[in-house]
């Protein structure tokens, strides 16, 4: 986007009723060659919604940005709230772009790019803080704006851990905290779950009863209605300006990225009440017995117990609420994750198992045929010779094989069994700009089939190959930068069905696509099926599921996060039915103004805590997400971990810590590293933190000490001789000496760790620039220096996860840069390199528009909702830290 930097001054007529109005405005990402927007002309009217619709590349987001105030034509006329921003004669005006952003907010396509601190409550709090709110304000509008969203319970969580549907929550209550009278949002739904979308439709709702104007991007026709003003484009010219109620063109007609099917002749499958040609398949394609998984340092596991057998070239479904662990499922499909316990077994080949218990090895005699029986996934291997058991004895031993299954820590395949995986699973990543690592679209797509060795030729045709069943064919010679959201999609779509994985896992595939690239995914998906290929779809699209699965797998909240559907084809009608009946009345209402209000009431009413005014035979159909969802998020907060370390202020405690820190250098004999050990394990101990937690934060540092102190053990020739080995001769002042080196080091690293772990990084970034405040005066920019050590927290992680989902789509293509051939790996790092600068540049164009949005300046007189006091604990720690600095001094003397 182009910078708005032009200084002309700001004349303004009267503002009238139009808050947005465009005049034959053009906009172009290559100085004209193209045009992104062309000859755009429309008004949105004070207090209405404009639904801005259309194909994917047709120049909704860039429309979107321009409403915003995030960017600036290349020619036209642009008012915004009253105010002439941009036209032929004067261009671009600062003044008044940076008056429009505080009455417009902007929420983006992509949360995490919207999110600038390590805490949920400051990110809510940044832009009210930028518009110098007072500090006792702040702490209302963060609480208001959470609780519009369903996300209150969430307010200290580092938002970078929340789920994608909960990061596009958190983006808007950001703008609803600023108050914003005009919302501009790009898909805010489009990676919600249906009740947390309801939820986000009904907050908007109320905003608009207040008089918000709101600029709504969306590809779900259900979103809009009968009253909204809908402006529909087509190639960057607005081909329909009407309402919802008026007749609209075809969504994505005259596309050629994404052809419908029926322009295509493609096969379509028969109906799914007639069951899946692959019914009788003789062995499963996927099974998880028993398995249980949980990040590290989670409350509750993300899936716990799973237990589900998906048979060959079936389409199942995996549904559940934002969060309820169906990523991390798929994730441990494809090898990327390992459970803690359990067994997963992909086409037969063994991903992940415990040892095998000693009981269930005596469970069937090899004669009984055990390598033909399909749940059991070892085959031969078991005990030749084995004494048949009775039943009562079988029965007890498969209880024994459950329960080691459910206890047995797992063990991850090895390197061979894992590549081995990669070739049979395909795995369609929730974000696709992420799966993306090469030049071009067509060199993209023919990386998983170069990396299985392929032949030129054989590439080539299984290039053109998945880009023709992907629909974008026309699209092999561009930059994936450049494509839209949706065409990206498809694009990473194609390099996986390059590979032809005999399972395909699908992670939100339609997610942000227009209705002839959903249709385009479907039409895949049902060929695949009749090709054999099992395919697991993660979504929220009760149509999709309705329309293309054989069975269902639900997730919700633990202890039992799992519930599998009968498969049996008079089960399935009934299903499909149930599905239809929750999808009529939740997802398909869009043109009966009363069942759009009764899902609106219905959601606004359960967000203000309200009876359901909902009969009761649609409360009893409808699944209840939110409820669970809600449940988990109290149960994380109630339990979260407070000590009296973490009540600190920031400011006392960093400068605390340093001192003790630096002091541990001074010490030179063991008394003083006796106290100072002693200091230490207190403030472990009043921090709460687990031994264990804390041995995985500081175990590679002990090791590199170790190492390092082994060394003096070598070089300090003074005192006494213990050993002598050849010309070396190790002391007993060297041995006192590395002993010391590794107990002083040991002291700074766990005290850093502490202050860290208690500590969150805004609250650090905060403390350092109130530190640095009085340097104002000599006019350093300590507020400026502050914000780019909390962006630089914040974004760290990010591009670490970037760099990390890039290895893992090369690793699911069979590519990897920890093995084959020098020359091999080379390449390998250089698919992670080139992408990670661009990922970058691209993080940070996002992080300025972000940045705008929030109507942050340079040199801008900002308020802080925190507020630190120093009271009786701060003065008592740094009571502590003065204490040990005398100990020190008075046991080297």
């Amino acid at each position: 986007m182009k910078a708005v930097n032009d200084p002309s001054p700001t004349t303004d007529g009267p503002a009238g009723d139009d808050v947005i109005a465009l005049d034959d405005v053009r906009f172009s990402y290559d100085g004209g060659a193209t045009w992104a927007l062309d000859g755009i002309t429309l008004r949105v009217r004070r207090g209405e919604r404009c639904c801005l619709v259309g194909a994917n590349g047709s120049g909704k987001s860039t429309l979107s940005r321009l409403m915003a105030a995030l960017a600036a034509p290349d020619g036209g006329t642009v008012r915004l709230a009253g105010r002439t921003v941009f036209s032929d004669a004067d261009g671009a005006r600062p003044d008044a772009y940076r008056q429009a952003r505080r009455l417009i907010g902007a929420v983006f396509q992509n949360p995490a790019d919207q999110i600038v601190t390590t805490t949920v409550e400051d990110d809510v709090a940044f832009g009210p803080e930028n518009l110098a709110v007072p500090a006792g304000e702040i702490g209302e509008r963060i609480r208001r704006s959470l609780a519009d969203v369903s996300m209150g319970d969430a307010r200290r969580a580092d938002p970078t851990n929340l789920s994608g549907g909960q990061q596009q929550r958190v983006a808007i209550a950001g703008q609803l905290a600023m108050d914003s009278r005009t919302l501009v949002l790009d898909e805010p739904t489009a990676m919600l779950d249906p009740d947390a979308r309801l939820e986000v439709l009904a907050t908007l709702d109320r905003l608009q009863e207040h008089g918000v104007t709101i600029v709504l991007v969306t590809h779900h026709d259900d979103e809009i209605r009968p009253t909204d003003h809908v402006v529909r484009l087509d190639h960057g010219h607005v081909v329909f300006d009407g309402t919802g109620a008026d007749p609209c063109p075809v969504a994505g007609a005259g596309d050629p990225a994404v052809r419908a099917p029926e322009d295509t002749g493609a096969p379509v499958t028969t109906p799914l009440d007639e069951g899946s040609p692959f019914d009788d398949a003789p062995a499963p394609a996927v099974r998880f017995r028993h398995v249980t998984f949980g990040y590290p340092d989670a409350e509750i596991p993300a899936i716990d117990d799973v237990s589900v057998t998906i048979r060959r070239g079936e389409t199942v479904a995996l549904i559940g609420h934002n969060g309820s662990g169906k990523t991390t499922f798929a994730r441990l499909l494809a090898g990327l994750e390992t459970p803690q316990h359990g067994e997963i077994a992909v086409d037969g080949l063994v991903v992940a198992a415990p040892r095998r218990s000693p009981l269930a090895a005596l469970r069937r005699t090899a004669s009984a045929g055990l390598a033909a029986d399909n749940d059991e996934p070892y085959g031969n291997d078991w005990p030749k010779g084995t004494a048949a058991m009775s039943p009562r004895d079988s029965e007890v031993a498969d209880a024994a094989d459950r329960e080691w299954l459910r206890r047995a820590p797992s063990r991850r395949a090895g390197r061979r069994e894992r590549r081995e995986l990669h070739r049979r699973v395909g795995y369609v990543m929730q974000h696709p700009e992420r799966q993306l690592f090469a030049d071009t679209v067509a060199d993209d797509v023919a990386f998983g089939p170069k990396s299985w060795g392929l032949s030129g030729d054989d590439v080539h045709a299984r290039v053109v190959e998945a880009l023709e069943l992907a629909g974008i064919l026309d699209l092999a010679d561009r930059r994936p930068g450049e494509l839209s959201g949706g065409q990206r999609r498809l694009a990473a779509i194609a390099g996986v069905l390059a590979c032809r994985p005999s399972v395909l896992v699908m992670d939100e595939p339609t997610a942000g696509l227009d209705a002839a690239a959903r249709r385009r995914i479907h039409d895949v998906i049902r060929q695949l099926k009749l090709q054999g290929v099992t395919v697991l779809l993660v979504t929220h699209a009760m149509d999709e599921v309705s329309e293309l699965a054989d069975r269902i797998v639900l997730f919700g909240a633990p202890p039992r996060s799992f519930a599998v559907t009968p498969d049996k084809p008079a089960r399935k009608t009934r299903l499909r039915g149930r599905l239809q009946q929750v999808n009529r009345r939740h997802l398909e209402g869009a043109n009966s103004q009363r069942h759009w209000q009764e899902r609106r009431a219905r959601a606004a009413a359960l967000a203000n805590g309200q009876p359901d005014p909902a009969p009761a035979a649609v409360r009893q159909a409808a699944p209840s997400f939110d409820r669970v969802a809600a449940a988990s998020s109290q149960e994380s907060s109630t339990n979260e971990r407070f000590s009296w370390v973490s009540s600190l202020d920031p400011r006392v405690k960093a400068l605390g810590f340093l001192v003790l820190m630096f002091s541990a250098f001074a010490m030179s004999s063991w008394w003083a590293v006796l106290v100072g050990a002693v200091v230490a394990v207190g403030l472990v101990a009043a921090s709460r933190i687990r031994p264990s937690r804390l041995l995985r934060q500081v175990h590679a540092f002990l090791a590199l000490f170790l190492v390092m102190g082994l060394l003096n053990v070598f070089v300090v020739r003074s005192g006494t001789p213990l050993w002598t080995i050849g010309r070396f001769a190790i002391t007993d002042d060297g041995v006192d000496t590395a002993l010391l080196y590794m107990a002083r080091f040991s002291i700074v690293i766990v005290l850093g760790a502490v202050m860290l772990e208690t500590t969150t990084p805004t609250a650090l970034t905060d403390a350092f620039g109130s530190l640095l405040s009085p340097l104002r005066a000599l006019h350093v920019h300590a507020q400026e220096i502050a914000l780019v050590l909390s962006l630089a927290l914040r974004f760290l992680p990010t591009l670490g996860a970037e760099a990390k989902a890039i290895v893992e789509a090369q690793g699911c293509r069979g590519g990897s840069v920890d093995s084959g051939s020098p020359c091999r790996r080379m390449r390998a790092m250089c698919a992670v390199v080139v992408p990670m600068f661009a990922a970058a540049l691209r993080h940070a164009d996002n992080l300025s528009l972000a940045l705008d949005a929030r109507c942050y300046e340079e040199g801008l007189d900002r308020t802080h909702w925190r507020r630190y006091h120093v009271g009786p604990r701060d003065v008592a720690f740094a009571g502590i830290v003065a204490a040990q600095i005398v100990a020190i001094v008075l046991l080297q003397l």
